[in-house]
Formats: C-alpha cells, structure tokens, sequence
C-alpha cells in the first residue's frame, strides 16, 4: 500500500514536470515566434542559407576553373619517368660457343621531357571560349541574385496577404458569431422562426470554413518564406499606408525598353552564347590547319648487361630535340560534318538572342502597363473603401433606428472589408511589379529592397486599420 502511494507521488510529481517544462517551451517558442522580422533580415538571411543560390555560387566557381584548364594546354608540359627490371637472355649454341649462354641482370632508366605547343587552333579556340564561358557562369551567379531579391519581396508580400485575408475572414466570422447568439436568444423567446436560426448557423459554419482556408494558406505562404531562408518565422514587418505609390523612373516606357536592351541580364547571356558559339564556328572552318609542336626528351640508361658486355661503363644517355608538324588529310568526312553543325548551332543561338529580345521588350510593355493600372487601381480602392464605410455609417444609422436588418448591416462591413483587401493588395501588387520592372531591366539589387524596408515597420498598421472598426454588436430596435 505504501508503495503503491509513493509511486503515485512520483508520478504526480513528473507529470508537473514535464507540464512546467512544456509551457516554459512553449513560452519561449512563442516570445520568439512574435519577434517581427523584418524584409532585409529575410534577405539576409537568404543570402546565407537559400539552396539554390549556393548552387549558383558554386556552379560560377567550377566553371571559372575552366580557364586555368584551358590556359594550361598552352604552356610547356613537363614529365618525368622513370623505368627499372630485371631481365635474362638466352643465347643458342652457334659456330663460336659450344654451348648455350645465358645472361641475366638488372636495367634502369630515367628521363625527362618538355614538351611545348607551337600551334595549335583547337588549343587557342579552348582557351578563348574558356573566358566566354566564365562571363556566361557570372551572369547565371547574377541571374540568380536578381532572383533571389525578387522571390524574397514575392514570398514577403504573399504572406502579408495571406494573413490581411486571415484577419478579414476571422472579424466577418466574429460578426456572423455575434449575429447567431442573438437569433439564438430571440427564438429561445420565440420571436424569431427556426429557418432563421438555421439559416444563421449555416452562414457561420460558412464564415469558420472561410476562416480555417484563411489560416491554411498563411502557413503554406510561411513555409515557402522559410524555404528560402531555412528559418521559421511568422510575424513580418507591415507597409506605412503612407508609402508613396509612384511609377519608378524613368517614367517613359522607351526609356526602360531601351535600358533593358543593354542591360537585362538574359539578353546579355544569350549574345555571350552567340559569340561562343561563333567562336566555335570559326575554328571549325580552319580545322584545316596543321598543329606544330616541340619535344625535348633527355634520358639516363643504366644496365648491367652493359657492364658486362663492357660498353660505356653501363650507362648511357640519350639526347633529342623533335619539332613535329601534324596536317590532316582525310577524316573520313568530320571535319565537313562538324563545319556544318557548328553551323547550326550558331543559327539557333542567334535565333535564341533575338527571341530574348522579343520577350524582353514584350514583358517590360506588359509590366509598365499593369504599373500604370496598379496605380490607377490604388486611387479607384481607395474612393470605393471611402464610399464603403460611409455606406457603412448611413447603414448602421439606419440599423440603430430600426430600418435596417442585421444581415444589411453585415454585408455593408463586409463589403468594407473587401474594399480594403482590394485596396492593400494592389499596394503589394505594384511593389511586386516595381521589381519586376526593375529585374527585367537588369537594374533590380539589395538597395531596392533596402528603400522599400525603410517604409516598413513592425505591428502591421495596414492590418491594425481592421481592428480599429469592429462591428458594434446591439439589438435593433425591431428586434426587442
């Protein structure tokens, strides 16, 4: 009996631990969880941690390495070997000897060569494409910067929307919340039929389900925030309403179609692609040419069978200098094959610039118009959030004296709250499509990011606008 009581004590005691030890946890997991991250600590920390940026990096690195490989065909190359056996003759009876003779000893040798290209076009195309390439590798590093600035601004803003979309879906459900415990109370009284109790219980299990979708999309929107920076995080910085909503300058669209034809990073790769490959074409057409090279080899022999035979005290050495000159003849047709693949090789890449350009000037005319209507659209949401809550205000007067009913009262809060999605959403949109332009461009860096995080600042106010006009929630006076 004693026992059984003491081991109920220490299990009552654990459990208090392990209670106690859960809630600090969870107290510091959610200390931590509300510390507001801000845009450039996203950026920062994507910097140090995201994937596939660290694949570019390191695909630049190999790549650059390619040059000294190149370069390296083209310097002298010297070698060194060296040789040791042992060996045995056997030698048949003949006229002198009258029987076999058999010899047996050791051999060494050593040498040195140097050899040096004189000529060579194929060793000179190599190194020339070499450096191409290694442009061609630094653009891609860039390609993926300029990316990589950009996904943080798109995933930052998706998850600002995801949670404005949240807190409307949550105050439309309070609302609708509010509205089922009053027609509850009054058919409890018997005032009210019981297809409006339903028919209220329904639009609430509606708003709930509303609601659980709402939260769902803030944490997939998060998890792909925290994919680029391998950190979880869920309270971000909000936008000043202040922030000025301006076209970015140049504001003419030749200026910026001009400024990406020289500098847009995509049309630069595929005009670096075009000049390899033109390289690549011209060596193919002087495939013809002889390739000459040197050789000097020096080589140091040793062997007891010399000694025996009594010659040059058992060493010798050897001594040449070779300049060899190679010319094809006949390659069965290669070289006429290649020539004609090069060829074409060449055509598609000049194709693949042109093409580049096309889509460039086609995405900067698409993007500068959708700037153009964000900023009209942000003037048009923001009369028709005035003209919603005014809306609001007449209504609710109305509600208080009795002329209107609360579902009017509750579609005019939810027909402000729409207002106000709309109106903030297409902030996020030309913030978004402002760096877009800018990447198109190839303008887009860490200092546009930076710009835009000194017009944020933690608490959300965009979100905060929400929590400052509740529905107030009191009987009509039809329905006392």
């Amino acid at each position: 009996m004693l026992s059984r009581s003491f081991l109920c004590l220490i299990l009552v005691i654990h459990a208090g631990c392990v209670l106690r030890v859960q809630a600090t946890t969870q107290l510091d997991s959610s200390q931590t969880s509300s510390q507001a991250v801000s845009l450039m600590t996203v950026y920062q920390l994507a910097l140090k941690r995201n994937a596939q940026l660290a694949l570019a990096k390191a695909t630049y690195k190999a790549a650059h390495t390619a040059i000294d490989q190149s370069r390296s065909q083209l310097l002298p190359q010297l070698s060194g070997s060296f040789q040791g056996g042992y060996y045995q003759d056997q030698y048949p009876k003949s006229v002198s000897t009258t029987m076999a003779v058999s010899q047996n000893g050791t051999a060494y040798s050593w040498g040195i060569t140097l050899k040096q290209s004189l000529f060579d076009w194929e060793k000179w195309v190599q190194y020339k494409s070499s450096k191409i390439q290694d442009k061609m590798a630094r653009l891609t590093l860039a390609i993926s910067e300029q990316q990589l600035i950009y996904d943080v601004a798109d995933q930052y803003f998706s998850v600002l929307k995801a949670q404005y979309a949240e807190l409307l879906a949550v105050s439309y459900a309070e609302a609708i919340q509010s509205h089922v415990s009053n027609i509850e109370a009054r058919y409890q009284l018997g005032s009210v039929p019981e297809v409006e109790l339903l028919q209220a219980k329904a639009d609430y299990t509606q708003a709930e389900a509303s609601t659980l979708q709402s939260h769902h999309q803030v944490t997939i929107k998060l998890n792909h925030l925290s994919l680029l920076t391998q950190t979880p995080m869920d309270v971000l910085y909000g936008i000043n309403p202040k922030i000025p909503m301006l076209l970015p300058t140049p504001n003419d669209l030749n200026g910026w179609i001009q400024q990406a034809n020289h500098n847009n990073l995509k049309i630069k790769y595929s005009e670096l692609a075009l000049m390899l490959e033109s390289t690549k074409m011209k060596a193919s057409r002087l495939s013809f040419l002889p390739t000459v090279s040197a050789k000097i080899n020096y080589l140091n022999y040793d062997s007891q069978r010399m000694m025996e035979m009594n010659q040059y005290g058992g060493q010798a050495n050897h001594f040449s200098a070779v300049i060899s000159v190679e010319v094809p003849i006949f390659t069965g047709g290669f070289a006429s094959s290649a020539q004609r693949q090069q060829k074409f090789f060449t055509e598609a890449s000049e194709a693949n610039a042109d093409y580049q350009k096309q889509m460039t000037q086609f995405a900067m005319r698409n993007i500068w118009s959708t700037l153009q209507t964000n900023q009209k659209s942000i003037h048009a949401n923001l009369q028709n959030v005035r003209a919603a809550r005014e809306a609001l205000r007449v209504i609710k007067l109305s509600y208080d004296a009795g002329s209107k009913t609360w579902l009017e009262l509750l579609k005019s809060q939810s027909a402000l709250y729409d207002a106000k999605k709309q109106y903030w959403f297409t902030h996020y949109d030309m913030i978004l499509n402002t760096l877009a332009l800018k990447q198109i461009s190839g303008s887009l860096c860490s200092e546009d990011l930076f710009a835009l995080s000194q017009w944020m600042s933690p608490g959300l106010q965009e979100l905060e606008e929400i929590k400052s006009s509740p529905i107030s929630i009191k009987k009509n006076k039809n329905e006392s």
